[in-house]
């Protein structure tokens, strides 16, 4: 039983992309500090104080943010490609939390299928988009 090409074609290309996606993927590590053990002669614990968060971290958090929500109104839109560069956008960013970092995966992984989905029912926009993401995983 020969495969249809296209069907073969869009079957590999899904295959890289899913692949490259998951390549790709990096967590930043997080170093965690190792507190002194309390004295036993305390007696009552220290107020815990939260991190001090910079205004460069709420400005990429803000950013990702809206990355990702391009990434969705895109992806709504059908505009696939516009959708694909927002998605590069956000894993470009080297200090994702694991919170972050997992969204993006989710999203990128819900992308893919859209793009599968749209390249087997011949969408042009998707194969274009397809390439774009492609090229980015040989990078």
């Amino acid at each position: 039983m020969a495969l249809n090409p296209l069907v073969r074609q869009t079957s590999l290309l899904a295959m890289i992309i899913v692949a490259a996606a998951m390549g790709c993927s990096k967590k930043a590590a997080t170093s965690a500090s190792v507190t002194p053990a309390p004295d036993a002669s305390a007696a009552t614990p220290a107020p815990v104080t939260a991190p001090a968060v910079s205004a460069a971290s709420i400005t990429a958090s803000t950013d990702i943010s809206k990355s990702l929500a391009d990434a969705d109104a895109a992806l709504k839109a059908h505009a696939y490609d516009q959708a694909v560069q927002a998605m590069l956008a956000v894993q470009k960013h080297r200090q994702l939390t694991d919170q972050q970092a997992q969204e993006a995966h989710n999203r990128m992984v819900g992308l893919q299928r859209s793009l599968a989905a749209a390249l087997a029912s011949g969408d042009p926009n998707a194969k274009a988009a397809a390439e774009l993401l492609r090229q980015s995983a040989m990078h």
